[in-house]
């Protein structure tokens, strides 16, 4: 696989994939996730606070609410990738599908693209699992990230 800021590449399910400097392989997906979040913390809170606790630049992060935002570099996602998580961890968000699978993805980070759907799908059925042997109730993301991931494995079977 090529490292280059610039390359591209599409997962199974067509997303564009992007390798960038030592992160891995960040989605455009992933990027939007996380630049939606910034809109949502700003519209509660204020650009300066959002800036200070992700460490981004208040012009940064400014130019991220104002959508003039061409290119979201390495740093810039390494330090939005940790914001997020730690406020989530706060309760910022809540646990909806979209996070979900947004959490998946962070954990399966190191499985290679092409099998990375079938891993999640595996491990989205290993928590269903717990839950079942454990006689409690599933939460509603469950069914909707496990569909999401199963239809896209689905769309593209293995030969």
């Amino acid at each position: 696989m090529e490292t280059s800021l610039h390359n591209a590449m599409q997962d199974r399910a067509g997303r564009v994939l992007r390798v960038r400097m030592g992160l891995g392989i960040v989605s455009d997906g992933e990027i939007a996730f996380l630049l939606a979040a910034v809109r949502r913390a700003v519209a509660r809170s204020s650009i300066r606070d959002v800036a200070r606790q992700s460490g981004i630049s208040h012009g940064g992060i400014h130019n991220i609410v104002a959508g003039t935002t061409n290119r979201t570099y390495g740093s810039t996602v390494r330090k939005l990738r940790d914001w997020y998580l730690r406020q989530w961890a706060q309760s910022g968000d809540g646990l909806t599908p979209e996070v979900a699978a947004y959490l998946i993805e962070q954990v399966l980070a190191a499985i290679e693209p092409g099998a990375r759907n079938a891993a999640a799908l595996e491990l989205v059925r290993s928590v269903e699992a717990i839950y079942t042997s454990h006689s409690a109730p599933r939460p509603a993301w469950l069914s909707v990230v496990r569909n999401e991931y199963r239809n896209v494995g689905e769309a593209f079977p293995k030969h």
